[in-house]
């Protein structure tokens, strides 16, 4: 009796235990998103001081803290995805994770750079590493669009670790040059503004916007090339209409988020507020489209959770029931966005090998005879011929 009535009340303390951090981690965090003073997305791509009222301000703000709570658990659940998940270990893979970090580390530092304000030489610091940061986060989407191009057109001889190397001086060794050549030169405007960011003195803030805009550009580009491939390889395989229009849209789907190209709603003025909330909402939680977008539309990803779930591989239970006329499948289509192998790739075809010469057919000249039986014989012409008995 005594048992029971210790083990009720561990329970009670327990749940009330359990209640009562949850009800003040709560309040502590609504407390502090209330009264946060953290910029939002919007200065980022603003080549000028802008200025929106403070209604305006309060809600951006608040967009953006929720939007990057949301991307912090999106590329956590992309990294787990790609580390955890067997055959997920390609150059696309690796861009990917690379990209996830990125955005995990700057948006961990955009939150908490707000705190370096009160001293100019954390805020100068805290500007620096924001700068190289939200450049990585681009750099790294170009080494996506190059690594795509290189599928395409099937430029993959060479050695996987001399890729790598070209992916990782791309994506995190370019932003340092940037960052440093900019400190050099004009390192006294950096954080000397109400937040910590490249002031819009002596146009420093085009040490960000000019890479961002000529990678946008190219990102683009390679967009609008894989859509061209993707029609192609539809039209060779005689898809359907509908299905054609399917493939394009996940193709594009799926591109979008990794090759960062809603950062061009940045580009529209501060007065055009419903274009600066859209960037605001899209691009806080970039990380979680990525999950959402790209790893979630991705054929092998999906048919490999499914494997780990109920330990059934998915293309091995449908390989015998699968249609001869789809050809045109979601696999395709992710060999085409993510995975595109050279030998898949309409722009590179592999000949195929040549057929076996047909062995030489001999024709026999038969001849008819009449056999002892008054019936017709048929023998080879040549061949030991019967006589007429």
């Amino acid at each position: 009796m005594e048992a029971l009535i210790e083990r009720e009340f561990d329970m009670i303390f327990s749940n009330f235990l359990l209640s009562s951090i949850w009800n003040s981690s709560t309040m502590h965090f609504s407390e502090w998103l209330n009264h946060s003073n953290v910029a939002n997305y919007m200065f980022l791509m603003q080549s000028s001081n802008y200025t929106v009222s403070s209604t305006d301000e309060h809600y951006l703000v608040r967009i953006t803290l929720t939007g990057c709570g949301l991307s912090l658990v999106g590329c956590i659940m992309t990294l787990f995805i790609i580390c955890f998940l067997p055959r997920q270990k390609g150059d696309g893979p690796f861009i990917v994770g690379n990209l996830a970090t990125a955005i995990l580390l700057s948006q961990l530092s955009f939150i908490g750079a707000e705190n370096a304000y009160p001293t100019k030489t954390w805020c100068k610091v805290a500007t620096a590493i924001l700068h190289y940061l939200f450049l990585s986060i681009h750099f790294w989407s170009l080494c996506f669009a190059l690594h795509l191009m290189m599928k395409l057109i099937g430029v993959l001889q060479t050695e996987k670790s001399k890729r790598r190397l070209l992916h990782v001086t791309t994506g995190w060794l370019l932003p340092t040059f940037i960052v440093g050549l900019t400190a050099i030169i004009r390192g006294d405007t950096y954080g000397t503004e109400v937040i910590c960011w490249l002031t819009a003195v002596h146009k420093t803030r085009w040490a960000f916007l000019g890479p961002i805009y000529a990678i946008m550009m190219i990102n683009f580009s390679v967009t609008i090339i894989m859509l061209i491939a993707r029609a192609l390889h539809d039209n060779r395989k005689l898809v359907p209409c509908m299905k054609r229009i399917k493939h394009l849209l996940l193709t594009f789907t799926t591109l979008v988020p990794v090759l960062s190209l809603t950062w061009v709603f940045g580009l529209a003025s501060s007065n055009n507020m419903f274009s600066q909330y859209l960037f605001v909402m899209i691009n806080s939680s970039q990380g979680l489209w990525i999950l959402v977008g790209h790893m979630m539309f991705s054929s092998p990803v999906k048919a490999l959770l499914l494997t780990k779930a109920i330990g059934v591989d998915k293309k091995d239970k449908k390989s015998k029931k699968r249609n001869p006329d789809d050809s045109a499948s979601s696999e395709e289509t992710e060999e085409l966005q993510y995975n595109c192998p050279a030998e898949a790739s309409p722009l590179r075809q592999t000949p195929k090998p040549p057929r076996p010469p047909a062995p030489p057919r001999i024709q026999v000249d038969t001849v008819f005879h009449m056999t002892g039986d008054g019936g017709p014989s048929e023998i080879p012409h040549g061949g030991l011929e019967t006589k007429l008995t």
